[in-house]
């Protein structure tokens, strides 16, 4: 608890300091220390005085990381509270996916839509998820023809996996298109989704049991694939698929 409320003093007291160095800049005069107002002289922080070397040590060492970076110039100052606030509110890189982890997470997403379709009584949120699966279907469809299909046919020397997935592909296709786009009117709207979903799931099936469990075994590098994949797939997408 004690190492939280000096947190809490340390960081009011940074701010506190930071205002009044901003405000002596502006104003062309050089700043002075406050003893008054240094927390590690203050008597609200005597009792780290009896705490373990291990509570103190990162608060001294921030301390002293602060104080040297700013002593020479509220410009210093003014850096040092950027570079801080920078760190703590930069964006992670996200963690790159190989390719058939990329592909998965697709065939995931569009049977969660073809579910969410399913349980829908309203024709304006059909066709609104309708477009987003045929849009779903049309870059994954496109990423694999063009990248992963041609890269396992070779690294496998395949003559069947990835033809049959590609006439797959064309059936899958010709739906898409009886759909895309189209207003729903009734049952015949409501089967041909059906009948897409139907494809897609044993598609699926035969990829995810027999197509990616032998492309692991090889020495293809998932890791790039899935880079050149995501690369393809985010242009495709900005275009609108």
């Amino acid at each position: 608890m004690h190492g939280k409320r000096l947190s809490r003093r340390a960081a009011l007291w940074r701010a506190e300091r930071a205002k009044a160095l901003l405000s002596q800049a502006g104003a062309g005069c050089c700043p002075t220390r406050d003893k008054g107002s240094d927390p590690d002289r203050g008597k609200g922080l005597r009792p780290m005085a009896h705490l373990s070397d291990e509570v103190r040590r990162p608060y001294a060492a921030q301390s002293r990381s602060a104080r040297d970076f700013t002593s020479n110039s509220p410009g210093n100052s003014i850096r040092y509270i950027m570079a801080t606030a920078s760190k703590k509110t930069s964006p992670r890189t996200p963690k790159p996916q190989d390719a058939i982890a990329l592909l998965k997470a697709d065939h995931k997403k569009v049977s969660g839509l073809f579910e969410e379709f399913q349980s829908s009584r309203s024709a304006a949120k059909k066709k609104k998820l309708v477009d987003q699966i045929c849009m779903e279907l049309t870059v994954h469809t496109e990423i694999e023809e063009e990248i992963f299909y041609p890269a396992v046919k070779a690294a496998l020397k395949d003559k069947e996996l990835v033809p049959e997935a590609n006439v797959e592909h064309a059936s899958i296709k010709d739906l898409i298109a009886q759909v895309k786009g189209v207003e729903p009117d009734g049952e015949m709207y409501n089967a041909r989704v059906k009948v897409m979903s139907e494809f897609v799931k044993h598609h699926v099936k035969e990829e995810q049991n027999e197509m990616f469990p032998k492309a692991k075994k090889t020495t293809l590098d998932m890791l790039e694939l899935g880079a050149r994949m995501a690369a393809r797939k985010a242009e495709l997408l900005a275009a609108g698929g």
